[in-house]
Formats: C-alpha cells, structure tokens, sequence
C-alpha cells in the first residue's frame, strides 16, 4: 500500500509506456478514475477520458483532477519496468 491506504494496482505492470505516451487515451468503464488517472500521470498522455455509466463514481473521478487541468499524483506506484519481449 502506497498512501490513501491504496494498493498497488496489479494492472499497471501489464502496460507499455507506448500504448499511452502522447495519445488520446479513452478508459470505458473507469469506476472512481484510480486506475485511469495513474495512468494518464504515469504514462504521459496527450489527453485522457475517463466514461462510466454510474454518476457517483465520475463525481468521484473529478476529485482526482487538479486546477491546471491536469490529474492530481497517482494513489499508486509507478510500475516496474517491463521486460523486453
């Protein structure tokens, strides 16, 4: 667990840095933006949509978001990186 009492999410070390670096990302699906907004910090992207069907967890998403835009430091570690395949 890193702060805010959240564990790392196990996902993170599945990702390529290239599948998100510069892009327009879109997340469907994104529930209360945890795993989306360490990935638009993590990853660098261009631009990041995060679409759920439940509004109290996209209310829950805004929090994440900081004044200039931008998203506020992942809950989360950074992963390790992957190995070449």
């Amino acid at each position: 667990s890193l702060g805010h009492g959240s564990p790392v999410d196990a996902r993170l070390g599945s990702f390529r840095a290239e599948w998100f670096r510069g892009r327009d990302v879109c997340d469907i699906g994104c529930n209360a933006g945890l795993l989306t907004a360490s990935v638009a910090r993590i990853y660098a992207v261009r631009s990041m949509t995060g679409l759920d069907i439940d509004a109290a967890l996209v209310r829950r998403a805004r929090t994440l978001l900081v004044p200039d835009g931008g998203v506020a430091p992942p809950p989360v570690a950074p992963p390790p990186a992957a190995a070449p395949t």
